[in-house]
């Protein structure tokens, strides 16, 4: 009982359904990898944003982030990536979802923070009492997405190197030693 009690706040969330509970549970005991513990001051909670009239959720899910901190993440060397991402697939406590860097912060700034949707990506409702907890606080990404992030790279760069060796070809075959008018 306290591992539930520690993992999905029953306080708060005794109204969830048994079965979304376990659900969430499952997913919360996956294989991941933990990386970068966040200060309670450094986790913005904001709204979901919606559409004018009909009020479709326009965030769903996916929520802004620091280039700090993806920077950091990749420093790390985590990803296993030549460059920082731009947007990744995690965890943070009792959220989950996509963080994408911020298009309108500084990208040489050092100031982490990241931000969770209190609607879409927010799985388990917490107290405050609950932030104290640094291993609630930590960005943790799916190993398998880790993997697979690796083996996309490198597919994606192997595709890019074919595609510009043919391109390249393609163009001296074009060529004519006429001089163009």
């Amino acid at each position: 009982m306290d591992l539930m009690e520690w993992l999905v706040a029953l306080n708060v969330n005794c109204t969830t359904t048994a079965a979304k509970l376990f659900s969430r549970i499952s997913l919360s005991l996956s294989s991941t990898i933990p990386t970068i513990t966040f200060t309670p001051d450094q986790i913005h909670f904001v709204n979901d944003i919606h559409s004018d009239p009909d009020g479709e959720c326009m965030t769903d899910g996916c929520a802004r982030v620091s280039p700090a901190v993806l920077r950091d993440l990749w420093r790390s060397g985590i990803l296993g990536s030549k460059e920082a991402p731009t947007a990744i697939q995690a965890r943070l406590g009792g959220a989950k979802g996509v963080w994408y860097v911020d298009p309108l912060a500084d990208p040489r700034s050092d100031e982490r923070w990241i931000q969770v949707r209190r609607s879409s990506q927010l799985k388990f409702k917490y107290d405050a009492y609950a932030l104290q907890d640094p291993l609630l606080r930590t960005l943790v990404l799916s190993a398998h997405d880790v993997i697979n992030a690796g083996l996309v790279q490198n597919i994606w760069m192997q595709i890019r190197r074919e595609y510009q060796y043919t391109a390249y070809w393609h163009s001296i075959s074009l060529w004519s030693s006429e001089p163009c008018l």
